[in-house]
């Protein structure tokens, strides 16, 4: 008697997730360059905007969030442009390996999806790559705030930086999968950068990135920095990016069936 093979399928839930997350790091593994270069964004957007800016000058007032409210903290001008720019530079390369990690996969996607695979397993494997990719850039993200300019608690730059990196994997899987196209994808991000760049004052709080930056602010300005609220926002804000992007990229993959 000669047993039936058995397909991928009836294969064991965890043993299909490891093999997508195998595929997955390979793909991004043969994208080495594209990632040494959004390693590095973060530290090229904050040395640009730094070293650009004059020294010395009267001192300028930002409002720095506490834990019990909200205190004013005079620091120098060429730090409050560079404020912010480290976690647009995490953002960016986030969010470009989303994109990419959706806009190049499709077919391959509908490929597992015929052979026995179940949605989930893809996007949960697709999921971790992008938290483990937001982490490494995080640290760079947090290194120029650490070496630089003085941070009174580097742990929450790092988590601000974090949290930015996964605000942008939504941001970057919801415009792969609007817009499957590199040029029309990539201008979106980019575009979408260019406006964070430029925002000030009030219009700032509208943009997607508004509470990590305020935990950077907070965790390098702050005595008593002010946690959770902004940790709870920008989770939120990532739910709300990820959830539309989950739920088209599945309305595609049913075209599989």
């Amino acid at each position: 008697m000669t047993s039936q093979p058995k397909s991928i399928g009836d294969a064991r839930p965890a043993s299909r997730l490891f093999t997508s997350l195998q595929m997955q790091a390979r793909e991004y593994r043969d994208r080495g360059m594209l990632l040494l270069i959004v390693t590095l964004l973060p530290v090229v957007f904050f040395a640009a905007s730094f070293y650009s800016s004059p020294t010395g000058g009267r001192l300028a007032a930002i409002e720095v969030p506490e834990l019990n409210g909200t205190a004013e903290v005079q620091i120098e001008p060429r730090e409050t442009w560079s404020m912010g720019i480290g976690i647009l530079g995490v953002a960016w390369g986030v969010s470009t390996i989303a994109f990419f990690s959706v806009m190049g996969n499709l077919q391959r996607d509908r490929r597992l999806i015929l052979s026995g695979y179940r949605s989930w397993e893809i996007l949960l494997a697709r999921l971790g790559i992008l938290i483990g990719a937001s982490m490494p850039l995080a640290v760079a993200g947090m290194i120029p705030y650490t070496l630089v300019t003085n941070s009174n608690h580097p742990e929450v730059v790092w988590l601000a930086n974090f949290t930015g990196g996964l605000i942008a994997a939504g941001f970057g899987l919801l415009v792969g999968t609007l817009l499957p196209r590199p040029t029309e994808g990539m201008l979106i991000v980019i575009l979408v950068t260019g406006i964070g760049l430029a925002l000030n004052g009030d219009a700032a709080r509208f943009f997607f990135l508004y509470q990590p930056i305020q935990l950077l602010i907070s965790g390098r300005l702050a005595t008593d920095p002010s946690i959770l609220p902004f940790v709870g926002g920008s989770l939120a804000m990532a739910t709300a990016f990820l959830v539309p992007a989950m739920f088209l990229w599945w309305q595609r993959m049913r075209i599989a069936r």
